[in-house]
């Protein structure tokens, strides 16, 4: 995928350094992002570069094919060929309001080159209920971010990923799904303003709304990711997985790598015993060769905060850092405890 050229340019340097500190939390950008505080720096680059969207503090001269202005009082003569931004606003809003007005234009900055996207799922499932497995697929994609670029995605029903990253984005799961089944040429933006950043570990929050999960049929699903990793650079994409997901049995053979928390109390074994007929009856038996599970149980009481933070010290996040250099020697996983 050949990256467009998004320049910011803003003569105040700490408005520039701003947009710099935005640009280095995002780690897989699907634009090449240029930052400049001297006019005729960018003017020189604008001579050798098709520049495909520019971010200005005023109207410039300088060629682009979408060019917006960020204001700080609507313009009462507005320039023709600019579009205009309130820049009151965080990054990701402004983002969002970029990318409508590019579909509006019919703009798509985008190239496929042909390259095959290699990202790599891991799904993190499990009918079991209580068995830590919203806790295990955070910590899991946190130690695998350590080395590597990872994007986390929540699709359970009820979540609570709220409690455990700081700071709720305002666009989530929900957003990318309608925008995506709208046929949005602008997806990849509408992506880049979704992710959030935690120390090297980018994520998306939940759907907002339960429906839309449960109205999405596992084939729009997998169609979903694959735009996703289309317009992202991740080596792994963990994908947390609800119960309420349609045709679960094909969204798991969908999976590079198939983790499953359990537990051994005997209602426990029932559920999974009934998983596994289940799976066997849709014609999706070699899953149980796919499935790698574990019982997790004893690290219930092994974190008092479900913070983040917390949790990628805690014992549970050293497990997974076990875990993970397992997985990066032998390339095979393994949940024993």
């Amino acid at each position: 995928m050949t990256k467009s050229i998004f320049v910011v340019f803003s003569e105040d340097e700490e408005y520039a350094s701003s947009w710099g500190n935005y640009v280095s939390k995002k780690s897989n950008l699907p634009y090449d992002v240029k930052i400049y505080t001297d006019i005729n720096k960018l003017r020189e680059f604008s001579s050798k570069e098709n520049i495909d969207i520019l971010l200005l503090k005023k109207e410039e001269s300088i060629d682009a094919k979408m060019k917006f202005v960020l204001y700080e009082s609507i313009p009462t003569n507005p320039k023709p060929g600019f579009n205009y931004i309130n820049r009151f606003q965080s990054a990701n809003d402004i983002f969002c309001e970029i990318a409508a007005a590019c579909e509006k234009e019919g703009q798509n900055h985008m190239h496929e080159d042909g390259k095959l996207n290699k990202t790599k799922i891991i799904g993190i499932y499990s009918p079991i209920n209580r068995c830590l497995k919203t806790i295990f697929s955070i910590v899991l994609a946190k130690s695998l971010s350590d080395n590597n670029s990872v994007l986390y995605l929540n699709f359970e029903e009820y979540s609570a990923v709220s409690e455990i990253f700081p700071n709720e984005h305002s666009n989530n799961i929900s957003d990318l799904l309608f925008y995506y089944k709208q046929g949005s040429q602008h997806l990849a933006m509408r992506f880049l303003a979704s992710v959030s950043s935690w120390d090297g570990l980018d994520y998306i929050f939940p759907p907002a709304n339960k429906e839309d999960i449960r109205k999405t049929d596992a084939s729009e699903m997998i169609e979903f990711l694959e735009s996703l990793k289309n317009n992202g650079d991740y080596k792994y994409f963990v994908i947390d997985l609800g119960s309420d997901i349609c045709e679960i049995c094909k969204l798991l053979d969908y999976c590079d790598y198939v983790l499953m928390p359990v537990k051994n109390d005997k209602i426990s074994k029932a559920k999974l015993e009934d998983f596994k007929k289940s799976y066997v009856q849709e014609n999706f038996a070699f899953l149980e060769e796919k499935i790698v599970s574990g019982d997790l149980s004893s690290f219930e009481n092994s974190f008092v905060s479900c913070n983040i933070e917390h949790l990628s010290n805690s014992e549970f996040g050293l497990f997974a850092d076990t875990i993970v250099k397992g997985f990066e020697e032998n390339k095979t996983w393994n949940l024993n405890t």
